[in-house]
């Protein structure tokens, strides 16, 4: 009766009291074979392997036939790390005739833990030519493939998982994840709901989150990111020392702009997870974004010094990552014009010594240096770099083979070139960018592949991190859309799925407006790629083959600011619409301006505002008494701080008060900008970068546009638009000339009412040029052909 007790104790779940009951027996019985093997499972369950295997032996000494008891020892061997003697152990019970699926699992399960991993998907694919409704097998290859990224290999096995068994919460918490890597967010956050529904537990919250997070970069939906958060919030009530959901929660904060909550956050993450890198990398990014950069610097350091953790002090990987971090604080506006000379000196020469380090290194880096390294090059743009108004090309050659260098063991798969395919079918397009969305870096790319003709072409549209809108929805119309999650961990499996697509051509729009874009032009993944000025500048990178600009905004020594072969189109270079919201007045009261002022627009980003050419408004403003200038806050206070001092300085100077002849207003959305315009008298683009898309809107607004005939490309793009429009007297050969042309439109009506006559009755010329898309189709198509152009010209040339 006692064992009968026992048993019935052990099925009921009461395991103190069935381990009592085995022992009574085994006190009077100590040869009972089912006593000893039913108290080791007993001992396995409640994690006490190697008692449990002890009492396994016994069981097999008194009857050496008995399979079962191998089984169980396979397992106290397993759970006791002692893989090759479960192994062992498991194969003895099969070659006793426990051939069944249970016995193949837990071999599988074995031989997997041993590191042989190809011996234990067939241990688990004979358990399922045993049972073909194996649920544990099936949930065992499934999350094998979904582990090593064999996405679609892992779908039908997890699929059939949940249909077998639908109260299978393991399976429902895998077929969530895997359907997250798929991009099916919809179907990850059903998946993940089943198994929270059945066992809520903080992991699946947590995915539930990450679900609901990824669906809302997908849809831009705000109440995405509620139900992430309070998923998030959920995981982390149920088991308030898990990392992952503060890490995302985080960042579903930071996409909500509650950038205060989300550094709390991170901070009560690092509480229990002081080493933990994720989230400092996230804390000092939400520290950036409050623009407090010594701070967000701090947290970098402790990453480096986190993942430098088992390199030697003195090494040069450690030195290395020193000199990346310090690239990172090239400032974003300047004091004056030695500060920016000071900035771009130790910006070289932290280069400099990076590239030095790296090319010394006697061998390879190992994983443990490219793991130390690769996390700073995925902060890194150089963004404000190219507003140094210099030729950037042998900087940015430097940076691009040093990160290349760093990056080389990722990256070998895609560094070598790729043979064209044969000339048959549609040819492959990819466009790969951050902001393929309403943004100026990419938005006009759109213009470009829509005017193609679509007969010709099949497009892969890539988003990178990138956030959705209507636009977005209007890229994806163009062919298949993929987005990816292109971070550190995750950004090889982001080109292995790229390269995979069979490209002929690929396109980055705007390389430098994130590391993401800096990152992927690294890499060859069609065989041809070319990049387009979102961005302005070269990429350094020796795999991307053309730079796609336009002959009336390069000069014609320009090619010798790139490392590309410089295309330029013709005109423009641009097939643009015009804008749709140009029938907007707005009133000077309702931005606080004088009404007896003429006013002078300079709405550029305050970046663009060199220190040199400060005194270009205090010039204009004693020349014109009647002169009010009107400037915008920028984003970033200290910006507009430094700005403004340097503006009141020099007014000072020429003896004048900015706050009596000047404004800084506060920046506003586009409709409150449209009506800006509409006021303005003049507007004066920024010297030696222009505005592109204010430009376009300065002339659709019929205001007159002020420039100067610039050097480069990014000096140029408002002196080419002026001349499609045929207003060219208001480009200056100089910055005197400049002074002068806006002087006269200010204190001549006459001259400014024919000036914006002429632009209402030409600007059209600005807009729905097809050219650039005829030569764009023109050059891919002789580039699929095995032509390559090999020198600068322009495209039709």
């Amino acid at each position: 009766m006692t064992l009968e007790l026992a048993m019935k104790h052990h099925a009921a779940g009461n395991l103190d009291e069935a381990e009592q009951a085995y022992r009574r027996v085994l006190v009077n019985s100590p040869f009972n074979c089912v006593a000893l093997e039913k108290l080791a499972l007993v001992c396995l369950m409640t994690g006490r392997a190697e008692e449990g295997r002890k009492y396994l032996n016994n069981a097999i000494k008194i009857n050496p036939k008995n399979a079962e008891s191998f089984i169980n020892l396979g397992i106290a061997q397993r759970m006791m790390g002692n893989f090759d003697d479960a192994i062992s152990s498991i194969r003895q019970a099969i070659s006793l005739g426990a051939e069944i699926p249970e016995s193949y699992i837990n071999l599988g399960d074995a031989l997997k833990d041993g590191g042989q991993t190809q011996e234990a998907l067939s241990a688990y694919e004979r358990a399922i030519a045993l049972n073909r409704n194996c649920v544990q097998a099936h949930n065992a290859l499934g999350a094998h493939w979904l582990e090593v990224g064999e996405l679609e290999k892992s779908l039908p096995h997890l699929k059939k998982v949940v249909v077998i068994q639908p109260d299978f919460v393991q399976g429902h918490h895998n077929l969530g994840i895997l359907y997250q890597n798929l991009g099916r967010f919809d179907d990850a956050i059903s998946a993940c709901k089943k198994a929270i529904a059945l066992q809520p537990n903080p992991l699946s919250y947590a995915n539930l989150g990450n679900a609901y997070l990824y669906s809302y970069y997908l849809s831009n939906q705000p109440e995405k990111l509620e139900l992430a958060v309070d998923a998030f919030n959920q995981a982390i009530k149920l088991q308030p020392e898990l990392a992952l959901a503060y890490n995302n929660l985080g960042q579903a904060l930071r996409e909500q702009s509650r950038f205060d909550e989300a550094i709390e956050n991170y901070k009560t993450g690092l509480q229990y997870h002081p080493f933990n890198v994720d989230l400092w990398l996230n804390l000092g990014l939400a520290y950036e974004k409050l623009h407090r950069t010594d701070e967000a610097h701090g947290c970098y350091q402790r990453i480096l010094q986190e993942r430098c953790r088992n390199i030697s002090i003195d090494s040069p990987v450690r030195k290395i990552g020193i000199l990346l971090l310090e690239l990172l604080k090239l400032p974003t506006i300047y004091e004056s014009e030695e500060d920016l000379q000071s900035s771009r000196g130790f910006f070289t020469g932290c280069l400099n010594q990076a590239s030095t380090l790296i090319g010394d290194l006697p061998e390879p880096l190992k994983p443990e240096d490219v793991s130390a390294l690769r996390w700073i090059l995925f902060l890194i743009t150089n963004f404000y770099l190219s507003y140094h108004q210099m030729n950037d090309k042998a900087l940015m050659t430097q940076y691009a083979q040093l990160a290349t260098n760093i990056l080389k063991s990722d990256l070998a798969p895609y560094l070598e070139p790729i043979p064209p395919r044969a000339k048959a079918g549609k040819i492959r397009v990819g466009v790969a960018s951050a902001y393929l969305c309403e943004h100026h870096g990419a938005m006009w790319t759109y213009a470009w592949l829509s005017n193609l003709p679509a007969q010709d072409y099949e497009f892969f549209l890539y988003s990178l991190n990138g956030k959705s809108d209507e636009y977005t929805r209007k890229f994806a119309s163009l062919g298949t859309f993929r987005w990816f999650d292109f971070r550190e961990g995750s950004y090889l499996s982001a080109l292995q799925r790229i390269k995979s697509d069979g490209l002929d051509i690929m396109l980055f729009p705007d390389v430098g407006m994130n590391p993401a874009s800096r990152i992927i032009s690294l890499a060859r993944l069609a065989p041809v790629q070319c990049v387009g000025w979102g961005h302005p500048g070269t990429t350094g990178s020796t795999n991307v083959d053309y730079f796609l600009s336009s002959e009336w905004m390069e000069p014609e020594d320009s090619a010798n600011r790139y490392c590309e072969t410089l295309v330029k189109f013709k005109n423009l270079g641009l097939t643009l619409d015009p804008p749709s919201d140009t029938d907007v007045h707005g009133t000077r009261e309702q931005f606080g301006l004088p009404t007896d002022k003429v006013l002078y627009g300079t709405v550029q980003s305050a970046f663009k505002y060199l220190p040199r050419y400060d005194f270009v408004y205090a010039e204009m403003a004693k020349r014109d008494p009647s002169a009010f200038f009107v400037f915008v806050e920028s984003s970033v206070e200290k910006e507009t701080i430094v700005l403004g001092k340097r503006l009141r300085d020099t007014f000072e100077a020429h003896g004048l008060s900015f706050d009596e002849r000047a404004k800084i207003i506060p920046r506003c959305d586009r409709k409150t900008y449209m009506k800006l315009l509409s006021v303005l008298d003049v507007n004066l683009n920024s010297i030696g970068w222009n505005g592109g898309y204010t430009t376009m809107d300065s002339m659709s607004m019929n205001l007159p546009m002020v420039t100067t005939d610039g050097e480069s490309m990014t000096g140029r793009s408002c002196q080419a638009m002026l001349s499609a429009v045929g207003v060219d007297e208001l480009i200056g050969k100089n910055v005197e000339d400049y002074i002068n042309i806006a002087v006269k439109l200010g204190t001549d009506s006459e001259y400014r009412k024919a000036i914006v006559a002429k632009i209402k009755d030409q600007k059209h010329k600005l807009f729905n040029d097809l050219e650039s898309a005829r030569e764009l189709d023109a050059l891919w198509k002789s580039c699929h052909g095995g032509t390559k152009i090999l020198e600068t010209k322009s495209a039709s040339g």
